[in-house]
């Protein structure tokens, strides 16, 4: 937003905002000017006072936005080069004689914390320049700085609990269903299926109803179901309540997934066993009744 001012004939000043909004990347709000003409210097005194907090505003939004798009929700998006950035001048910097580590005994802002964030921040914005600016402004380090923390304090906590093992496995688990979810949406997009068909399938193309991925099975293990199984592989566990016709769909947009599949990709994923005697717990979802057991 800018404002431009003029005297009308009775020598009132008249000022007119723009409407190009706040945006940092459209504004361009100038330093209030001393001279401005008034009748009184009360009025030069609010007018300026009005210019003082617009420009102060275009300066936050620019200072938030540079090197990171600012979210709707208002939090500050970190790139993922920044937060890269910042682990590999923590791994540096936390090798020094004279380096206090983070403390997680106590919340981030904490004085202790703060000066160890302050110090990756300086080196940060030292080795990572542009026309002698550093690429992504203080806000977006700080807020790396933050998350970065975090999940040291996760990890820690997890090392002091003793479930660490849980954590990766629980990760692998969701990657495993993020990745099948994504295959079967491309998929879906190249089946010979007719629109009305790919329509009412891609309602249920969501992790709620997506069998359930268990933990991957090095070399010779024997899974639960009594069946010794080679190399690496992982067992689905089949969803209690759905339907025969969910079954299927899926099915065959796994065979579709497969049959643009690469030998070399064929192998590197391994097998897959369906533990039909170990059905998964999860609670059946409000949607189509045909992908319900229960419902037909």
């Amino acid at each position: 937003m800018s404002a431009n001012s003029s005297t009308s004939s009775s020598g009132m000043v008249t000022s007119t905002p723009s409407t190009s909004g706040l945006s940092s990347s459209t504004t361009n709000i100038s330093r209030p000017n001393e001279s401005i003409i008034a009748t009184s210097s009360s009025d030069r005194e609010v007018f300026g006072e009005i210019l003082n907090r617009l420009w102060a505003v275009e300066n936050l939004l620019r200072d938030q936005t540079k090197g990171g798009r600012q979210p709707k929700s208002g939090r500050v998006n970190v790139p993922r080069e920044c937060s890269a950035a910042i682990r590999e001048v923590y791994s540096v910097v936390k090798e020094r004689e004279d380096f206090t580590d983070w403390t997680f005994t106590s919340s981030f802002q904490s004085e202790e914390n703060q000066k160890v964030a302050q110090e990756i921040i300086q080196e940060v914005q030292k080795d990572y320049q542009d026309d002698g600016q550093c690429l992504w402004s203080r806000v977006v380090l700080k807020e790396s700085c933050k998350i970065y923390w975090r999940s040291l304090r996760d990890r820690n906590t997890r090392e002091r609990k003793g479930t660490t093992e849980q954590h990766r496995r629980r990760n692998k688990r969701n990657e495993l269903l993020n990745r099948k979810l994504q295959n079967r949406k491309r998929a879906l997009e190249s089946i010979s299926w007719s629109p009305r068909k790919k329509s009412k399938v891609e309602n249920i193309l969501t992790k709620d109803y997506m069998s359930s991925e268990e933990s991957e099975i090095e070399d010779t293990e024997t899974v639960d179901v009594g069946v010794s199984i080679g190399n690496k592989s992982r067992v689905v566990r089949k969803l209690a309540w759905e339907s025969e016709k969910l079954c299927r769909y899926k099915e065959r947009l796994d065979c579709q997934h497969l049959s643009q599949c690469s030998q070399k990709q064929l192998r590197a994923m391994g097998k897959v066993s369906r533990n039909d005697l170990s059905l998964s717990s999860r609670s059946c979802p409000t949607g189509p009744k045909w992908a319900v057991k229960d419902r037909l």
